[in-house]
């Protein structure tokens, strides 16, 4: 993930304006947040803090930038964010450099992620507002080797959430210091995700150097396709239900994609 700054709108303002919203029945907190137990391999070393636009990954070297078709290019474009979602206040459109395996996908927490360099093709887009300025969602999709390529990515983030500190300042290799804190993310009874074992939801404020952030990051796995929607702002609070039901609503329409365009490639 390539953290994007806001520059414009607020995300609540973002989601205000895009139309979505959802009024369906709630399940208990965290059930849409609950992931399936995942054994951390004895290669990975989890728990480092990085910057969230920490260029890096971790240990591991990302794979150099690759060509692909404009068919591969195109297909991942359909899975990710869509402008017809976000109604017409909003724009989207692929990051200049949002094709490049020179950027990473997997950077949460700094922790390695050998999956890294076993990505074949991504494509990272965002929202934008009439001024330009980013309006705090994106998405990304990513094309792996293998099917067992993109389930390796899914662990390996999930492995950094769970070792991830909490409520405890870590300095970075760079001399940064990031606090992190995670929160309940309780998501509409319907709502398409993949299921709990294919997916992995953060809900987390952080103070980075002292300024407050906050972002909701879901990731899902199909095939060889991870599929991630992240929205961020500047609040350092959690996201209210208002702001996370949109979320969900934009996240189980990558999922619908997911499922449909991932045995494609």
């Amino acid at each position: 993930m390539r953290a994007l700054r806001l520059t414009g709108w607020a995300l609540a303002t973002a989601l205000a304006v895009s139309g979505c919203g959802l009024t369906d029945a709630r399940d208990a907190a965290l059930a849409e947040a609950r992931v399936k137990p995942l054994d951390m391999a004895d290669s990975l070393r989890p728990g480092l803090v990085g910057m969230p636009d920490y260029p890096a990954t971790g240990w591991g070297n990302s794979a150099p930038a690759a060509t692909t078709s404009a068919t591969v290019q195109a297909r991942l474009q359909q899975i990710g964010l869509q402008a017809a979602e976000l109604g017409p206040a909003l724009t989207v459109r692929t990051e200049p450099d949002g094709t490049s395996l020179g950027i990473p996908t997997l950077d949460f927490c700094a922790a390695n992620y050998p999956s890294e360099a076993l990505r074949s093709a991504r494509d990272q887009r965002a929202a934008y507002d009439k001024h330009g300025s980013f309006a705090g969602i994106s998405s990304e999709v990513v094309l792996y080797q293998s099917d067992a390529a993109a389930q390796q990515a899914l662990h390996e983030v999930t492995a950094a959430r769970i070792a991830c500190p909490v409520d405890k300042p870590v300095k970075t290799f760079d001399g940064h210091t990031i606090v992190f804190a995670f929160h309940p993310a309780p998501g509409p009874s319907n709502t398409p995700l993949l299921p709990a074992d294919a997916r992995l939801i953060i809900h987390t404020t952080m103070k980075v150097d002292g300024q407050p952030q906050t972002a909701f990051l879901v990731y899902q796995v199909q095939g060889r396709v991870l599929a991630a929607l992240y929205a961020v702002d500047t609040t350092g609070k959690p996201m209210a239900q208002s702001a996370l039901d949109p979320l969900y609503g934009l996240a189980g329409d990558m999922a619908n994609r997911l499922r449909t365009i991932a045995p494609t490639f």
